[in-house]
């Protein structure tokens, strides 16, 4: 299973998350996906994605401290997740670099993000 559940499936890695942190981000996603009427199934294969489900991102982002009111990314709290995924602190710094690039809007920016980092870190995890 590849899709995640991080917006009914902040998505592309659960095999990597405890049942812990499923559950917890169980209880982020849930209203999210509710809130933003995100379409089941989840599909992140398109390059361009259904704008409830970015959407559905950034809501998860922000429920979770990795993003402020605003829609800015908390880079200070996403880098302790990355770090959380990588061996060393010049990974972490690498990957954050790589992953976080700023976009058009704050759901692009998330949404991108967000399947960058599961692809640069199988084991990443938006929740502790």
């Amino acid at each position: 299973m590849k899709l995640l559940v991080v917006l009914a499936t902040l998505l592309v890695s659960t095999l990597a998350l405890t049942d812990q942190q499923r559950e917890n981000l169980d209880k982020h996603v849930k209203p999210c996906k509710e809130k933003h009427e995100v379409p089941e199934p989840v599909s992140t294969e398109n390059e361009e994605p259904d704008p409830r489900l970015k959407s559905g991102y950034l809501c998860v982002f922000k429920r979770l401290g990795l993003a402020n009111e605003g829609g800015e990314i908390n880079n200070d709290a996403l880098k302790v997740r990355i770090k959380a995924a990588t061996s060393t602190e010049e990974e972490a710094e690498t990957v954050f670099k790589k992953c976080v690039v700023k976009k058009t809007t704050q759901e692009d920016t998330v949404y991108k993000a967000t399947r960058c980092l599961y692809k640069e870190l199988p084991d990443f995890s938006p929740v502790e």
